[in-house]
């Protein structure tokens, strides 16, 4: 039962309770086995609040400004004007959270498995949709809007984890393994869509942050291309095509289409790897992910530059057969990408990197004692990645690629304890 100043007075409390249980079925004489030496069912289910909100949203807030205008006449007098509407009736968001799993320990495996599913509720949100612009509850000039947040937001998650560990000995060679992964797929319940959008365009059924986008469809490499399809103004030769989602003969809003991927990752993976003999050991730990993208168009043209893979594979009357669009004035303002931004630049995320590489040596003291241990190594990070992104590190969430990228480290040190 918990309480926050940061609602207004009669939501301020909220009953958020849980509960879980677990059965150690090796435990019980029935079972008893000598290949399984761990059996365990277990269960949670419970309530969270959450209050981590921005605060005095239960109030009208107010700026000053230095200035303002009356009968097109500037008048240099402050006034106060508003930031936000309030809502009084903001109140806690809500997850409800459900788990059930199974932990087993047979031989030299542990293993463990978990499903989960969260819903949370009452997420504050603004509208977005269903309000429109014509009602005046609308930002001022490069102001953030005015509009008041509401718990009308649903969301779920849902997914599994999983975890191996492996140990054994085999003569004077001690070897371990971990696996993890996890999957988790996250959808929108409700968040408030325009009424009457498209069906290809609504959030709900897909992830949080969901691009729209147009689908391009393949490039104008012919004058035949541009006679006989769906077509822009001013559209020409080495330009994206288009596809006309709704069928009625022009490219518009409405035919850009939600998409199904984000750049965060469904699937995120790890394996652990090591091994030790006498003084020497080694370890290597592999990590990665998948199901995901990143929209990734570089400012190129009159400023920034194009990446190499697109300034070499580009349309141009000596390479109709590029696989880049033509090159343009700016990117930003290009009816292959700023105008039109399409799923043509999604970079595939996906990924496996050999994250670090370590080969190590203890080495005997004899009779120092002054010495508790000393170690020598040699040690490398991301040491490679394999992806097909292209031009950019897959762990970025930069859409001009402009982030400092992660870099190969090796090391090779001494470790003493004294």
């Amino acid at each position: 039962y918990d309480g926050s100043s940061r609602f207004a007075k009669d939501n301020q409390w909220g009953f958020f309770p849980s509960l879980s249980v677990g059965w150690r079925l090796s435990e019980e004489d029935w079972f008893k086995s000598d290949a399984i030496n761990n059996f365990k069912i277990k269960a949670s289910f419970g309530l969270m609040g959450n209050d981590r909100i921005d605060p005095f949203q239960y109030l009208n807030t107010y700026s000053l400004r230095g200035n303002d205008f009356m009968n097109s006449n500037l008048v240099p007098q402050p006034i106060y004007i508003i930031n936000q509407l309030a809502n009084p009736d903001i109140t806690w968001e809500t997850a409800q959270k459900f788990d059930i799993g199974i932990d087993i320990g047979f031989n030299n495996f542990d293993f463990e498995l978990d499903y989960f599913n969260e819903k949370r509720t009452d997420l504050l949100t603004a509208r977005q949709g269903s309000l429109p612009y014509v009602s005046g509850i609308v930002n001022e000039w490069n102001r953030s809007s005015i509009i008041p947040q509401e718990n009308i937001g649903e969301i779920r998650n849902q997914g599994i984890e999983a975890i191996l560990n492996y140990y054994q000995t085999f003569n004077k060679v001690k070897v371990y393994g971990n696996v993890n992964f996890t999957y988790n797929k996250n959808e929108v319940v409700f968040l408030d869509d325009a009424e009457g959008a498209p069906e290809w365009q609504l959030r709900s059924g897909k992830p949080i942050g969901a691009q729209l986008l147009y689908e391009s469809v393949g490039m104008f490499r012919t004058q035949a291309d541009l006679d006989n399809n769906v077509t822009l103004p001013g559209q020409q030769l080495g330009d994206l095509m288009y596809r006309d989602v709704d069928g009625d003969g022009e490219i518009t809003g409405l035919d850009r289409v939600r998409q199904e991927l984000t750049n965060v990752p469904q699937i995120i993976y790890g394996l652990t790897l090591g091994a030790s003999l006498y003084n020497f050991d080694v370890n290597i730990l592999f990590q990665g992910q998948a199901k995901s993208v990143q929209y990734v168009a570089a400012e190129s043209g009159e400023v920034g530059n194009y990446f190499n893979s697109w300034a070499e594979n580009r349309w141009h009357p000596d390479n109709i057969d590029g696989s880049y669009p033509r090159a343009d004035v700016r990117t930003s303002s290009s009816i292959n990408e700023g105008l039109y931004e399409n799923d043509f630049w999604l970079e595939n995320t996906a990924y496996l990197r050999i994250k670090n590489i370590e080969v190590a040596y203890n080495i005997p003291l004899g009779d120092i004692k002054i010495i508790k241990s000393a170690r020598a190594y040699i040690n490398g990070f991301n040491v490679a990645t394999f992806t097909k992104a292209k031009d950019v590190d897959p762990e970025g969430d930069s859409t001009n690629g402009q982030f400092y990228p992660q870099q190969k480290i090796f090391n090779i040190g001494f470790n003493i304890n004294f």
